[in-house]
């Protein structure tokens, strides 16, 4: 159950960039900064119970499921990147175009 919850966080993300990309908010790629900071910090190793039976004790016992993808971390990593230099891209473009206005300059 909990690689549901990481795939639909990771899913977040995703949308979370799509939709900052083409709306160029500030806010939402700083939402999509934190989204995809957690998780490449979490998405290295991930880990859930599974419930076993065991003979000795005649009952269900949990042991621990971990696997470990690094190519995760590495995909979250160029989001993190990107929600950055594209954020910031965003930000300058935004204040560029009200500087231009302000001194009555009509050439781009």
């Amino acid at each position: 159950m909990d690689y549901l919850i990481f795939m639909v966080f990771e899913l977040v993300t995703i949308i979370l960039f799509l939709i900052a990309f083409f709306t160029k908010q500030p806010v939402i790629w700083a939402m999509t900064a934190v989204f995809s900071g957690i998780m490449m910090v979490t998405s290295y190793t991930i880990s859930y119970y599974m419930y076993e039976f065991n003979t000795t004790l005649m009952a269900y016992v949990p042991v621990v499921q971990t696997f470990d993808y690094p190519y995760l971390m590495g995909i979250n990593l160029l989001f993190f990147v990107l929600c950055w230099v594209f954020g910031l891209f965003d930000i300058f473009d935004t204040y560029r175009k009200n500087i231009k206005k302000e001194i009555g300059v009509e050439n781009d």
